[in-house]
């Protein structure tokens, strides 16, 4: 095999590499948005007031094999930091009003996922 061919061989293999990869991360990126909805839905049943949820990255799976994301919550007017997971939420920030981390919240919630696409969930 010619030098010429091996390097066309070489070019042709990174290519097909470079979009599977792209392939793979716009995967992932619609995988996020779907987690993203799934733990919006499970935040809402278990905090209670919440009138927002806004993700603010698109999420990732940890060390631990463990799909999380962060989000602010709003609750009574003002905006405080959570970690949400695919079943709900793992973690407050500092200053989270503990009363309202049970019971759920029964009315509708408005949802901005990290892609801006908004709606409403029941």
């Amino acid at each position: 095999m010619t030098k010429s061919k091996r390097n066309s061989i070489k070019k042709l293999l990174l290519a097909v590499g470079i979009v599977g990869v792209l392939l793979s991360l716009g995967g992932c990126m619609n995988n996020n948005i779907e987690n993203q909805k799934q733990a919006a839905v499970a935040v809402k049943n278990r905090l209670s007031g919440v009138e927002k949820i806004k993700f603010v990255q698109e999420g990732s799976v940890s060390g631990a094999g463990i799909w999380s994301v962060g989000a602010d919550v709003e609750i009574e007017g003002k905006w405080y930091g959570i970690i949400a997971v695919i079943d709900g939420v793992s973690g407050v920030k500092a200053g989270f009003p503990l009363n309202h981390d049970h019971g759920g919240t029964k009315s509708s919630v408005k949802v901005i996922y990290s892609n801006n696409q908004e709606e409403m969930i029941e």
